[in-house]
């Protein structure tokens, strides 16, 4: 398997997934947003991978991809708090957010960080539009695709079994199978509407969004 990429939009659970495959020995970029990010880590989630993953399925043949849901009634607030502050930080500096994020998420959300506050049901067709084209994509590839929701007693152990295959993506000599978990269950990061838990994650398997290569450029080249 060429990449691990979780295409779960904001607010699903994307921090917690990210910090469970770190424990399990992956290296994991939570946003990546460079070439030499992409290429160290194992993981990619989030920004831009919800809104680009039929272009990285292409770029990147070969990868798997894991997709989360969420009860809506927990999901539904959690996203708009988000939005509200994302609109807060974006009125006080419009140059805030790095340019790909800005893209992922109006390509999802339409003007996300424009001041038009999105109603319920906006955010429903939202989260249910990016739900039935994700499924659709990987509706007959089964090997290659998982979709769990991590407050799900059982999705723990679904996420073992998907990395168990014999397909799954290398962390260093080992693989997936050759490791007993420490923890069978997902941390509960970003609770009660933090954004910054993956900041205050220190692991050494950690990959940073920005991270520069020995040319110095900032680019990410597989998405044109």
């Amino acid at each position: 398997m060429n990449k691990l990429f979780v295409v779960g939009l904001p607010r699903t659970g994307t921090t917690s997934l990210c910090a469970a495959l770190l424990d399990l020995g992956y290296g994991v970029a939570h946003t990546a947003y460079t070439d030499q990010a992409f290429e160290r880590a194992d993981v990619i989630a989030d920004t831009p991978v919800f809104s680009e993953y039929k272009h990285l399925d292409l770029y990147f043949p070969n990868s798997k991809f894991i997709h989360l849901s969420r009860p809506m009634d927990e999901w539904l607030p959690s996203i708009q708090r988000l939005r509200a502050k994302i609109i807060q930080k974006h009125e006080r500096n419009a140059n805030a957010f790095h340019p790909l994020l800005v893209n992922a998420y109006e390509a999802v959300f339409g003007r996300f960080i424009s001041g038009e506050m999105l109603s319920e049901e906006d955010l429903i067709g939202c989260f249910l539009n990016h739900q039935d084209s994700v499924e659709t994509v990987f509706r007959e590839r089964p090997n290659d695709f998982l979709s769990i929701d991590i407050t799900d007693s059982s999705s723990y152990d679904q996420l073992i079994n998907f990395l168990s295959t014999p397909e799954s993506i290398k962390t260093g000599s080992q693989q997936i199978n050759q490791r007993e978990p420490q923890k069978r269950a997902f941390p509960h990061l970003n609770s009660d509407g933090e954004i910054s838990a993956w900041d205050k994650i220190k692991h050494p398997l950690k990959v940073s969004s920005n991270l520069v290569g020995k040319d110095g450029r900032r680019i990410l080249s597989c998405l044109g």
